[in-house]
């Protein structure tokens, strides 16, 4: 029998929507889905996760609320610093996953 995992995250609305495809949502819909250090790290970890979540088969990335994302948030000063080391960190893990991944995105 396969082991359920649970998501529960600050920035990221989880759902297991059937049939193997989990709907992972960006939230952070006051500052529109900008993207600041504890994001980065949830989406490096709910990604990890569901590539070794058995019943994970395909992956749906979109932003909650009216924005996909405004991109990195510049009230952080660790992204003035290195922004390109979030977005690696991201894409690598991202690329690494065994299943389907589908990106939706949409702006105001």
């Amino acid at each position: 029998m396969p082991i359920t995992m649970t998501y529960s995250y600050n920035c990221l609305l989880v759902n297991d929507i059937g049939g193997g495809v989990f709907h992972v949502q960006l939230n952070r819909t006051k500052q529109l889905n900008a993207l600041d250090q504890e994001i980065w790290d949830e989406i490096g970890n709910v990604f990890n996760k569901l590539d070794t979540d058995s019943n994970c088969r395909v992956v749906i990335l979109s932003g909650n609320g009216r924005a996909f994302s405004t991109g990195i948030d510049l009230t952080c000063t660790s992204y003035r610093l290195q922004p390109s080391a979030h977005l690696w960190q991201w894409t690598r893990t991202s690329m690494s996953l065994e299943g389907v991944e589908i990106c939706s995105t949409h702006s105001h």
